[in-house]
């Protein structure tokens, strides 16, 4: 019979899903693997549970951490440019914030962490990179290099995390026509409730929390026998020096970020192992894909991996 798939609730907040995922044979494993591993993940945002009234609106904290840019246009014959960014609600002035220069470069990293200033839910925010002209003269001018907007879908409650191409606004001339390049940002729009997630953190500090992907590794099933053909001899006929049924652990990192790695428990001797273990992926990015690896404890060698199966990002969104 088919296995039941595992139930989880999801609040406003977060997405849950529970997956029955089959086994993979890695690059660097015995041929042949099998087998079903059964998990649970969860990505959510520190984002209020209930819609905001319209009070709550305009008390929503939003709190940008403006990363960096990189393949801008050059400004004039020297081939690099002066960048900084200016960010803010375009209807209100007094909601912008202006980054720091960075000298010769088409690739700046900004890294600056700050509050929009009476921003409101629903707000649009607009991200332009202006080339500052360092000369003296006082007829020059900074010149466009490209703007980005977040919409209102971009700005619901919670952590954007990601980057955002540079194209013109259509406000200045031909200098916008060659607009190119994309922006890195992470915004953060915080809970008005006192003590909630807008209370006394510091904006990184916000932003650095601001998405959670919690995982529950709970069992597999089938596993392939460790070193074992099936006619029970060793693979290709080698010789191994560990018991031929496995004794499994599971590995679980963000796609390509072994940083981010966690893993069980093993569990002596058997092919279907219980580890019932949940952490959380530090680190985890929106979108981020999580690999989870089935190994062999018994074996130290680079072939110890059973088998790897892959959680699509979108599945967390």
């Amino acid at each position: 019979d088919a296995p039941v798939p595992l139930v989880r609730t999801a609040s406003r907040s977060s997405r849950s899903i529970s997956d029955d995922t089959s086994l993979h044979t890695p690059r660097a494993g015995p041929r042949g693997a099998k087998g079903l591993l059964r998990c649970a993940a969860s990505s959510s945002s520190c984002a209020p549970s209930e819609a905001p009234s319209a009070d709550a609106q305009s008390r929503t904290r939003c709190f940008v951490e403006l990363l960096g840019a990189k393949g801008m246009r050059p400004s004039g014959a020297a081939g690099t440019s002066n960048p900084f960014c200016v960010c803010g609600v375009s209807s209100r002035p007094g909601t912008r914030y202006r980054t720091g220069t960075k000298s010769k470069t088409l690739n700046p990293m900004w890294n600056e962490v700050f509050e929009i200033r009476d921003y409101r839910l629903g707000d649009s925010l607009k991200f332009t990179v202006m080339d500052q002209d360092l000369d003296c003269d006082e007829r020059s001018q900074d010149e466009y290099l490209g703007s980005a907007t977040m919409t209102r879908a971009q700005l619901a409650p919670g952590l954007f995390d990601g980057e955002l191409p540079l194209r013109d606004d259509g406000l200045h001339g031909y200098l916008g026509q060659s607009a190119r390049g994309r922006l890195s940002v992470r915004v953060f729009l915080a809970g008005p409730e006192p003590g909630g997630a807008g209370g006394q953190d510091s904006p990184r500090r916000l932003l650095r929390r601001g998405l959670r992907c919690v995982v529950e590794v709970l069992r597999a099933e089938g596993i392939r026998g460790g070193g074992r053909d099936a006619d029970g001899c060793p693979d290709g006929g080698a010789e191994f020096d560990y018991a031929p049924v496995p004794s499994p652990c599971c590995v679980v990192a963000a796609a390509g970020r072994a940083e981010t790695r966690c893993q069980t428990g093993l569990v002596k001797e058997t092919c279907d192992p219980v580890w019932n273990q949940s952490f959380e992926i530090s680190g985890y990015r929106a979108g981020e894909s999580l690999e989870f690896t089935v190994a062999d404890e018994g074996r130290k060698d680079a072939g110890s991996a059973l088998g790897k199966a892959v959680l699509p990002g979108e599945r967390l969104a």
